[in-house]
């Protein structure tokens, strides 16, 4: 299906073959970059591959780890515009298969587009040894930029002790790293696995369906540090299986019943704290509910199990559509089996799992302390830099060192330039925000005191540093085996720890108290800066 920006939505077709794990991307103006698919349709354990738009298999993107009944399994983000893509997806635990019982480990596969075409430069990179169950979750950072990824932690067997752990990831450009947070029920069976789990549009709302509990898990998240908060059940009286939010994320749409028993859809609308829970279709005659997937029109799309999917079902052609999410009861519009989607299609439960990928960053990470550069030692014609970026209504601006720097709330400083290298520091504070954290944050840029001529522009180095957060193990990845060098500062400028790479990884062990570190790592006259965090 491709939405345009008037509201009309047309489709094309691919040989996409898939149950429930669903997952494909296409570039802003719509057209469809690559997906996964099953090699062999009628088998839920054959091969996945990932497949270019032309519907052939990207290089080395064979054999990708997923498996066929993975509520909502598979999702596509990117990493570095229209280059660089992450396939996140889940694969079965062979030590839970082993104990006759089902959970998965979660992993990472890289494409990149190399000029000529795409590739797939690594696959099946395991994220975490925790087992964990179906559900993925994915929503932008409050930067715009990384990703927050959630998966739950599950059970290798029925001896293994009940959990409510969430296993929380930042995806980023140069590292990945997780945190864990216990919130919320507990769940125990086996078939807690089960149903979906969603950010809302905007990524401060998380839903999870309870199978096992016939309920739906809801709770606030916070874009800029990644927890969860504000945790509350709702029941449903009903085995909860797909989950969206509506445009205005007041309303919920619930499909329930995919196993056995009453099936249908309900919607659950949250007032002044109160859930109300409405049934707004009862299939129970027609088959299984399918998944729930908000789409760039605003309208909700539902896929359905209807009859046998493995042949040409025509009720599966149509998806039902829900008009109007945003408002309640029947008059949310509900279009049963409304939307055609073609002779050569069908529907089999699932739907491409798709976050916000048009979600920006906040107004705090609009604002910056401007661009690493440099200067020529002795340049006479260089007076002074400017530094910071454009002004931002709300955004207050406070720099350090403050000697020479106007510290009000100036977009932008004219800084003489340095008689050393050094760190400029710069605080920005959204007046207008209201939330637990994202108001403020601590941004830098340095400024560089070279010896050359001629030099009129700053060179960028392609080095990888991890994990980050760390807890005093560090390794550090040069391009091309080129060795380099590495110092870290405290938010004071100060150097507290340097040291010679050698060429390709570097694994370091610091010992430095807790805190927010600047680093710099340079070789062969290219550099890049960051911040570190040591737990």
């Amino acid at each position: 299906m491709k939405f345009d920006t008037n509201g009309g939505v047309s489709n094309y077709a691919t040989a996409l073959n898939t149950f429930e794990a669903a997952a494909s991307i296409s570039d802003n103006a719509g057209n469809l970059l690559f997906y996964v698919g099953e090699e062999n349709a009628n088998n839920p354990e054959s091969d996945f591959n990932v497949y270019g738009s032309n519907g052939n298999i990207l290089l080395n993107g064979e054999s990708i780890l997923l498996n066929s009944s993975s509520t909502n399994g598979a999702v596509f983000v990117e990493i570095e515009y229209l280059t660089r893509y992450y396939l996140i997806h889940t694969g079965l635990n062979n030590d839970c298969l082993n104990n006759s019982y089902i959970c998965y480990n979660l992993f990472m596969t890289e494409i990149f587009n190399n000029g000529t075409e795409w590739v797939v430069t690594s696959k099946n990179v395991k994220l975490s040894n925790k087992p964990i169950n179906e559900k993925l979750a994915v929503t932008r950072h409050s930067n715009g930029i990384d990703w927050w990824l959630i998966a739950q932690t599950h059970k290798y067997n029925n001896q293994s002790g009940c959990t409510n752990e969430y296993n929380v990831f930042n995806v980023g450009a140069d590292s990945i790293f997780s945190q864990t947070q216990t919130i919320g029920n507990v769940w125990c069976e086996q078939f807690s696995q089960f149903g979906e789990m969603v950010f809302s549009h905007s990524g401060k709302k998380l839903a999870i369906a309870i199978a096992t509990s016939d309920s739906l898990g809801i709770c606030s998240f916070d874009r800029c540090r990644g927890l969860l908060t504000d945790y509350r059940t709702v029941p449903l009286g009903a085995n909860a299986y797909s989950v969206e939010f509506s445009p205005n994320e007041q309303i919920l749409y619930v499909s329930y019943g995919p196993e056995s028993g009453p099936q249908g859809l309900l919607q659950v609308y949250e007032k002044n704290s109160q859930d109300s829970v409405h049934k707004i279709w009862d299939y129970s005659e027609r088959g299984s509910p399918g998944q729930l997937q908000i789409a760039p029109d605003g309208k909700i799309y539902f896929s359905s199990f209807f009859g046998n999917y493995y042949i040409d079902d025509t009720v599966n052609k149509y998806l039902t559509v829900i008009n109007q999410p945003d408002s309640i009861g029947l008059a949310c519009d509900l279009s049963i089996l409304s939307y055609y989607v073609g002779d050569s299609c069908r529907t089999r439960g699932g739907l491409p799992n798709m976050p916000n990928y048009n979600l920006g960053p906040l107004l705090v990470y609009m604002a910056d302390a401007g661009t690493d550069t440099f200067y020529c030692a002795g340049d006479s014609t260089i007076k002074a830099f400017r530094i910071g970026g454009d002004s931002i209504y709300g955004i207050t601006y406070l720099w350090q060192p403050a000697p020479g720097i106007d510290t009000l709330s100036n977009r932008t400083q004219l800084v003489l330039p340095p008689p050393q290298s050094r760190w400029y520091y710069l605080t920005l504070t959204d007046t207008n925000y209201v939330g637990p954290s994202c108001n403020s944050r601590l941004d830098s840029v340095y400024i560089e005191v070279r010896n050359c001529t001629g030099i009129t522009e700053t060179t960028t180095l392609q080095a990888k540093l991890y994990p980050n957060p760390t807890t005093g193990t560090l390794t550090i990845e040069l391009p091309n085996g080129q060795g380099g060098n590495m110092a870290l500062y405290n938010l004071l400028g100060q150097s507290v720890y340097q040291t010679t790479l050698a060429g390709g990884q570097t694994t370091l062990a610091l010992n430095l108290p807790p805190g927010l570190y600047l680093y710099r790592i340079s070789s062969g006259g290219k550099a890049v800066n960051g911040k570190l965090l040591v737990e």
